[in-house]
């Protein structure tokens, strides 16, 4: 298996392949072998495979699976894109319990370059390189040659934001997942009152994720008086789509409206007039229900700002492997 992305690679000598590259979130890893870059700057990505994060106690032991399926391939490069803040050599991942030092793998691997980033700084820089046919366009809007706002809801919440500078592009990374959760109208705010009360502090990604949409579900239960069995949030989704319980469809709806504001929330942030992007495992999954939803609404709805929002056009990426497009793009910056 391939992926291809048009990206201005600085790879010119062809000794640097192969190469490995992964995309590790709090559920799976998701490895592959970078192979050559053409003169466009399209990089090979094949034997890409996926593991379970359960199956391995130790980021080191997914690292070691992976490269003993490679059956012989030499590798000194390593590319990880994974949940969490990257603040050094010692990594202490988000939603998972792996910790590891950089240098110390490299040493034990006898890898020449280990490049750890955050996962979604991976896929903001795959924006640059992503074709129409790459994503599907969710609003419309004038895209500039301005900052792009990246955000997606998986496992957790994932926020970055991707600047143009001097020809190229410039990834930043962030934990705006974990931000304060900002209600409007009276269920959410009933919802938010709910959930303090089990949890305490209540932030977008106590909504914006798997646990989040089981957490709308009992939420809003709750606070109509319902009783409900827990299920989980495929389960959920699954119903909503097929329009097979009001519960779920509300809970899904109030999920894409929640997302719109804090899509919006971020554009606001950093500026982004060169456009939204929306990845993460959730919403491809729920592609036609969400573009079905309060999101856009909802993303228009900042008050004074409202003329602001409403020509930056936000885009679902629905392409295959971008966080290891990414990433392959970021080592070969790192090279």
């Amino acid at each position: 298996m391939s992926a291809l992305a048009t990206v201005n690679s600085p790879l010119a000598q062809t000794d640097v392949f192969p190469y490995v590259v992964a995309d590790i979130g709090g559920t799976n890893a998701r490895w592959g072998l970078v192979t050559g870059v053409d003169s466009a700057g399209n990089y090979n990505i094949e034997a890409i495979q996926t593991f379970e994060n359960t199956l391995h106690p130790k980021f080191e032991d997914s690292l070691a699976a992976y490269l003993d399926s490679l059956r012989g391939v030499e590798v000194a490069r390593v590319c990880v894109a994974l949940a969490g803040p990257v603040l050094g050599d010692q990594i202490e991942m988000t939603n998972i319990n792996w910790s590891f030092s950089i240098r110390a793998v490299e040493k034990a691997f006898s890898l020449r370059k280990l490049l750890i980033v955050n996962d979604f700084t991976a896929l903001a820089y795959a924006t640059s390189a992503l074709s129409e046919a790459d994503v599907i366009r969710v609003k419309l809007g004038t895209q500039k040659n301005a900052p792009r706002a990246i955000i997606g809801p998986g496992t957790g919440l994932g926020m970055a934001s991707l600047v143009p500078l001097a020809g190229r592009w410039l990834p930043l990374s962030g934990e705006g997942g974990h931000t304060a959760f900002a209600p409007r109208g009276a269920e959410e705010l009933a919802l938010c009152e709910h959930l303090q009360r089990e949890i305490g502090y209540v932030s977008k990604e106590t909504l914006l994720s798997g646990a989040g949409i089981e957490r709308i579900f009992t939420g809003l239960a709750a606070v109509r008086g319902l009783t409900v069995a827990p299920m989980s949030a495929a389960e959920i989704s699954g119903m909503a789509a097929r329009k097979e319980d009001s519960l779920a469809v509300d809970t899904l709806n109030l999920f894409c409206g929640v997302m719109g504001s804090a899509a919006a929330d971020l554009a606001l942030t950093v500026g982004a007039l060169g456009g939204v992007y929306l990845g993460g495992g959730i919403l491809p999954k729920v592609r036609e229900f969400f573009l079905q939803s309060p999101f856009v609404a909802r993303f228009c709805e900042k008050a004074v700002m409202s003329h602001y929002v409403e020509d930056i056009p936000v885009f679902l990426i629905v392409a295959d492997e971008p966080a290891l497009i990414g990433a392959a793009a970021l080592l070969a910056e790192h090279s």
